[in-house]
């Protein structure tokens, strides 16, 4: 018997890993715009003082279904910023692949496990080869395999590592105090050249409003004051 023809476009193989783990921007889900699709990769990047810790804990507690389990990076372990959203664990450095492999992936029900991982004000600029090699890890597979939302908190785009950039779908900004960081990050987040810059003077002329770009797939709002209130795209956003 001679083998049947193959259609003539892309046949869908669904990752094992993923299936039931995806979660997308439904009717219900755009009510409330903070209750971003997991796995997500957010970047939240501002001067200190902004409110970055506060904005990942009202987005932490906005997500519906809820985290079972949230991790904190920071390298300071002493610390008690996070100890008010009672964190599953907290660590001084990015895990490896070992550690989320040995965590469960379903729970008795068979239902998956829904978790996020704060990295907040993490040294990547003299970060060793390790701690680099789990944080691309993280980004590039971890997140989309292990069901996994990460949220990336720092002070300078400058300093973040170029993988960062290019994984986040979600970035929130707060205005930058160097003025030339402004025509890098509107470069990077998909704005056309000027536009951030008429944003901060026009909209986010607070000192804690933040700009948020979201780019996850079928977002009722791609560009947003302060996260939930969305900002019309004409004359800002790209062509």
């Amino acid at each position: 018997m001679p083998p049947k023809r193959l259609p003539q476009t892309i046949v869908p193989f669904q990752c094992s890993d993923k299936v039931g783990r995806i979660e997308r921007w439904t009717q219900k889900r755009a009510q409330d715009l903070g209750n971003f699709p997991s796995p997500a990769r957010i970047l939240l990047v501002g001067p200190p003082g902004g409110g970055k810790s506060t904005l990942v804990k009202n987005l932490i507690i906005h997500q519906t279904p809820h985290y079972e389990e949230v991790y904190i990076v920071h390298p300071d372990e002493a610390s008690t910023e996070w100890d008010d959203l009672e964190p599953t664990g907290t660590m001084p450095e990015i895990p490896d692949i070992d550690f989320w492999n040995q965590l469960p992936s379903h729970d008795e029900e068979g239902r998956p496990i829904k978790r996020a991982i704060v990295l907040d004000d993490v040294e990547y600029v003299s970060s060793n080869k390790e701690q680099l090699r789990n944080l691309a890890t993280l980004l590039r597979y971890c997140s989309t395999h292990k069901f996994l939302t990460v949220y990336v908190c720092h002070q300078s785009f400058f300093d973040l590592p170029p993988l960062v950039k290019k994984m986040a779908n979600v970035f929130i900004i707060w205005k930058p105090r160097a003025r030339n960081e402004v025509a890098l990050i509107e470069n990077r987040v998909g704005l056309k050249k000027g536009a951030l810059k008429a944003l901060f003077q026009e909209i986010a002329t607070g000192p804690q409003d933040s700009l948020t770009v979201d780019h996850t797939h079928g977002s009722p709002a791609r560009l947003r004051l302060n996260v939930w209130q969305p900002i019309a795209e004409d004359g800002y956003a790209a062509v």
